[in-house]
């Protein structure tokens, strides 16, 4: 139950155990690949403070491909770093915003999976989810996206279980690459605790 998967799954709760009863599991792409290069790029750049040229010339093997930094790349990935950076500046880390990336988090119902960015504003109340999105081919909303909310979720749960409290939030698409009506390559959506909540019982506890 991947939540990039979730479009699916949700629709048709029988597709993950008829995937694994006909061994139907996609083997990873060249272009999921390089997207997953990318994502190692921007994770190296936010814990370094680096930016993503300092890295050109850098090589990411992913599923026995390898990927070299280009240029291309780097504009991309520094899109992402750039709104983490501005989201979770590094002097209010820790003090007035946590922020966690690449994070592994247990959502329920044995849904796990790995979050691009989260950021959590304790005065504010606020958690902001982000994903970053390589591709070029297909555009990627953030309003009512399953795979963001089942992540924002899961976040929420975690800070829960530290004693915090969250009352909005803010789901967010980075995607450089792929051209959108609005001209926006950083695209955003809010919502509330309770809404996500509610979507989460009707949804996907049944």
């Amino acid at each position: 139950l991947a939540p990039s998967a979730s479009e699916r799954w949700g629709e048709c709760t029988a597709s993950p155990g008829f995937i694994k009863q006909f061994n139907l599991v996609q083997k990873s792409s060249t272009y999921a690949n390089q997207g997953s290069a990318a994502h190692a790029l921007a994770e190296d750049c936010v814990a370094f403070g680096s930016d993503a040229a300092l890295f050109i010339g850098t090589k990411y093997t992913i599923e026995g491909e390898t990927f070299v930094v280009d240029q291309e790349m780097a504009e991309a990935v520094q899109v992402y770093v750039n709104f983490v950076n501005a989201v979770a500046p590094v002097k209010q880390r820790e003090k007035d915003v946590l922020l966690w990336t690449e994070q592994r988090l247990d959502i329920g119902r044995g849904i796990k999976g790995t979050s691009d960015c989260i950021a959590y504003y304790r005065d504010r109340r606020t958690v902001v989810t982000a994903d970053y999105k390589h591709g070029s081919g297909v555009v990627v909303e953030p309003e009512e996206n399953s795979q963001l909310m089942l992540y924002t979720f899961g976040a929420i749960r975690k800070l829960e279980l530290m004693g915090e409290k969250i009352e909005d939030v803010r789901i967010v698409v980075v995607q450089p690459r792929a051209p959108h009506p609005s001209g926006k390559k950083v695209r955003d959506w809010w919502t509330t605790r309770g809404k996500l909540y509610t979507w989460w019982n009707r949804k996907i506890l049944p």
